[in-house]
């Protein structure tokens, strides 16, 4: 599963300057700070210019990444990167920066709609133009392979949670400071292990196992003191109602046309975080809670719920992926970049 004798492989003279390894250390140094802060601290320390520079520095990374050459097509036998994941990635990376600073400088949140509508938009040019129609339909991420010793339906389900968690992170760019920034970390962090399955230093099972374990880490951001429980409340709500609506027609085949259309849930989504940021909801909603605080436990025992919930939950929809630890590992050869 993980080859560190391989680690030399990442050097390469595509990056004579080690500007975009600098960058990606740097990153990496960032999310750990930022996380171990909001785990001991309730607080990412994000409101302050220090911060803004490194959130900077996450949007170069991504863009740096153009100067790689890398294949053309999909590899179907593992997880790595090509031009239209990369491109997908950087444009969901530079949604989460843009949302931060329209965040940082208290923007309305209709400029974050407009960024998230822009976001989706632009992701489906991109596909559009690798994916054409003539061609089978594949998406990024929905249709990432698997080792083949993980089975169809196990597959899928996973496939679906991961489809979910994107409903999810697009629901943060609508929360505060951490909820923007935090979601970038799986997206960049997905494009690196990539690149650690293209060297041959890890394989396709550790892959998937340590991208669930970036998606599912930004729960955690329900701890930011920040954070209202307004939102807190709220966000869940919304993101099973969406979910429900965008994917229920992998359950039903006799749903309409319109059943099911991003841009029509999205439009319902933002109008009603547009009422629930105008009506003031977060203080109203804290208010109740004030009246039956039970001596200021209340607001930490709503989120500790949640996020034992959310991760009990995820959990048991990737089951699937640990039934590779009961099977018998074969051995491997360093066979990924002969392939690509």
């Amino acid at each position: 599963m993980f080859r560190p004798h391989n680690t030399h492989k990442l050097v390469t003279k595509e990056d004579p300057y080690h500007i975009h390894k600098t960058l990606g250390i740097i990153c990496l140094a960032n999310y750990g700070y930022r996380y171990y802060l909001l785990f001991t601290t309730g607080d990412m320390n994000l409101d302050n210019n220090v911060a803004a520079v490194f959130v900077g520095a996450h949007a170069a990374l991504s863009l740096t990444s153009l100067i790689f050459h890398i294949p053309a097509m999909r590899n179907k036998s593992a997880p790595m990167i090509y031009p239209e994941y990369r491109l997908h990635s950087i444009i969901f990376a530079l949604r989460s920066c843009i949302c931060f600073f329209l965040t940082w400088h208290r923007c309305s949140i209709v400029y974050k709609f407009a960024v998230c509508y822009l976001t989706m938009l632009g992701a489906d040019v991109v596909t559009k133009k690798y994916n054409p129609g003539n061609e089978p339909k594949s998406t990024t991420m929905r249709d990432m392979p698997f080792d083949n010793k993980i089975g169809g339906s196990e597959q899928r389900q996973i496939t679906l949670m991961r489809s979910s968690q994107q409903i999810g992170a697009t629901l943060y760019m609508l929360g505060n400071l951490e909820t923007s920034f935090s979601p970038m970390f799986a997206i960049q962090f997905a494009a690196f292990l990539m690149t650690l399955v293209r060297k041959s230093i890890i394989d396709s099972t550790a892959w998937h196992i340590i991208y669930n374990l970036s998606l599912w880490i930004n729960v955690f951001c329900f701890y930011s003191k920040s954070l209202p429980i307004g939102y807190v409340v709220f966000q869940p709500v919304v993101y099973y109602a969406f979910d429900y609506w965008r994917f229920y027609k992998c359950n039903n085949k006799n749903y309409s046309v319109i059943f099911g259309n991003k841009y029509i849930g999205w439009t319902a989504v933002f109008a009603a975080f547009y009422i629930y940021d105008k009506g003031a909801f977060d203080k109203k909603i804290a208010n109740i809670f004030d009246d039956y605080y039970y001596g200021g436990e209340l607001d930490m025992i709503i989120r500790h719920i949640f996020i034992i919930g959310y991760l009990v939950i995820q959990l048991q929809k990737s089951r699937g992926i640990l039934n590779v630890f009961r099977l018998s590992a074969s051995p491997t050869e360093d066979i990924h970049e002969k392939t690509v």
